[in-house]
């Protein structure tokens, strides 16, 4: 088994957000994404002992480059460490406990406005049994790199867990106060205005271009409107016309 120690920069209930300086992209070579602009966030699906829990992680490009991803089989990484900081479940782990990790690697070219996804299931089983209620950090490595952090509470209610939407067009949600709530939409043809978040959410981030980003938080019952433009790369000389999208959150009380 691999041994994983990884320094904790930052830590948030559901959602963290990286950003760093792009190197200068080659014309033959992309640039590595570690290195270029994106998106990254960790969510769970429950916090409470012997659930099951989803996380998720999400890369946005959103240079005006393409860029490569690498991956093998423990990259992306999910770990979950207790608050020692030793590690008691990675998704390289099978029934619970350590095994055997395939040599490969390879790269994921990502264009302009791509998003790459990925997912892991931990049924909070640990080599030594089931996870004890307490405090513990998740962890998601890309490339050796950490990536996102995010604080767990197994047992004890840590905060609605994130609300990812994405895509283009119309989507509805239902969230908690306290909830964050993550909207990505890739660029493909279109170019996306400045969003307006409204209503029951607070945006820390929002950001258009080739892709749409916007990170918020439901503040208080009742409905978030997030809205934006999208105009095809062409406009105006192809006569396309622009499309006006739209997501609704609808906010209700904080868990009970």
């Amino acid at each position: 088994m691999r041994a994983h120690r990884l320094p904790v920069t930052a830590a948030v209930v559901a959602m963290a957000l990286l950003v760093v300086v792009p190197l200068q992209a080659r014309a033959a070579t992309p640039t590595s994404c570690n290195t270029a602009p994106a998106v990254t966030w960790a969510a769970r699906a429950d916090v409470r002992v012997g659930t099951t829990m989803i996380f998720h992680l999400a890369i946005a490009n959103t240079t005006a480059a393409a860029c490569a991803l690498d991956l093998a089989a423990d990259s992306p990484l999910f770990e979950v460490s207790n608050a020692a900081g030793a590690t008691v479940w990675n998704s390289t782990y099978v029934g619970g406990r350590p095994a055997p990790i395939p040599l490969f690697l390879y790269q994921r070219i990502l264009q302009p406005g791509a998003i790459y996804r990925a997912q892991a299931r931990w049924d909070q089983r640990t080599p030594k049994g089931p996870a004890a209620a307490g405090s513990y950090h998740l962890v998601v490595v890309t490339s050796g790199a950490p990536r996102a952090v995010t604080a767990l509470h197994l047992g004890a209610s840590n905060g609605p867990p994130a609300v990812v939407l994405g895509g283009q067009g119309t989507s509805a949600a239902t969230a908690r106060s306290g909830a964050a709530v993550v909207i990505l939409a890739t660029g493909g043809i279109w170019v996306y205005g400045p969003p307006a978040v409204t209503g029951s959410l607070a945006a820390s981030v929002r950001r258009g271009g080739r892709s749409l980003v916007v990170l918020a938080r439901a503040t208080r019952p009742g409905v978030g409107i997030v809205t934006a433009t999208a105009s095809p790369v062409c406009y105006p000389r192809c006569l396309m016309a622009s499309r006006l999208l739209r997501w609704r959150v609808r906010v209700l009380p904080g868990s009970p």
